[in-house]
């Protein structure tokens, strides 16, 4: 008869390799979890630094724009939704806010996270006898119609300057009511006596842009485009959900709620604030370009 004999030091030695192995598979699973972190905030930060370089090149592309056809386009709207700029007959915008026309300016159409970037204007370039009057800031929009001014709008006679509300108080000549800076109907409607109004919607609709603290850094923007970052999938459900307000909204951060929640103050944050990216249009910067290529002459 063959007698085994068991080897307990076998058994031992066994015991201890499986649990080396499993040893071994969790230390692979946390190495590996680790690094699929790593380079998931590593995309995340690719993802973020493309979008600020996106989006201030759709600011050169508005800017280019404008002095191509000598005004911005409209948004296109909610409804819409097809890429171009979208005007009533009389050559007003259809609405104050929307999708950025991607179609009409030749663009990519969506952010690094496949979403579209949000448009809002001066309110009021929804009303064709505010886009055609030299004197108004959505005139910027102006695209078509009869040119219009103000009764109050002259040019002082000594220095030949143009004055929006009179020149009696900056001019030492006379005032000519009847001159003219424009001899057609035709854009560009804005002009060097043009007044930024800022103020937001208490003063010809301009938008202001604000900081996280809450100052202002600029109220004299006519346009502004807002790229909703990581969360726009969750943001803009709210925001079309709603009717174009997303601050009833529990899904979206507080800080953020100002770029969705469909007045005209918006948020510049710095990179590690909020995840939004924004530029905006100021009056005064689009009329020095404009200068610059003598579309005011």
């Amino acid at each position: 008869m063959v007698k085994l004999v068991l080897n307990p030091m076998a058994s031992l030695q066994k015991g201890f390799t499986l649990i080396e192995i499993m040893f071994a598979l969790l230390l692979i699973g946390l190495l590996t979890g680790g690094v699929v972190n790593l380079f998931k905030v590593d995309l995340d930060k690719g993802k973020h630094k493309e979008n600020v370089e996106s989006i201030e090149q759709i600011k050169s592309v508005l800017e280019a724009y404008l002095l191509i056809n000598k005004h911005l386009p409209c948004p296109d709207t909610f409804s819409s939704a097809d890429g171009l700029e979208d005007r009533s007959a009389d050559g007003s915008c259809i609405s104050r806010k929307g999708y950025l026309p991607t179609q009409t300016l030749d663009i990519k159409a969506v952010d690094p996270w496949r979403q579209a970037y949000f448009y809002q204007i001066n309110a009021r370039a929804e009303n064709i006898s505010r886009v055609t009057n030299i004197c108004e800031p959505a005139s910027v929009f102006g695209k078509t119609g009869a040119r219009t001014k103000p009764t109050s709008f002259a040019q002082c006679s000594s220095t030949k300057q143009y004055f929006c509300n009179g020149c009696s108080a900056g001019c030492s000549g006379t005032c000519n009511f009847s001159a003219d800076p424009r001899t057609s109907d035709a854009p560009p409607y804005f002009g060097l006596s043009t007044r930024p109004f800022g103020g937001s919607s208490t003063n010809y609709k301009n938008l202001t842009i604000r900081d996280v603290g809450g100052n202002v850094v600029d109220n004299n923007a006519v346009a502004v485009v807002v790229s909703f970052g990581q969360n726009g999938p969750q943001t803009w459900h709210n925001l079309l959900a709603s009717g174009g307000s997303c601050n009833g909204s529990l899904h979206i951060p507080s800080n953020e709620k100002e770029n969705c929640d469909g007045d005209s103050d918006f948020i510049a944050p710095n990179f590690q604030e909020i995840d939004d990216r924004l530029i905006w249009l100021d009056l005064y910067g689009l009329k020095f370009k404009a200068l610059e290529k003598r579309l005011l002459d």
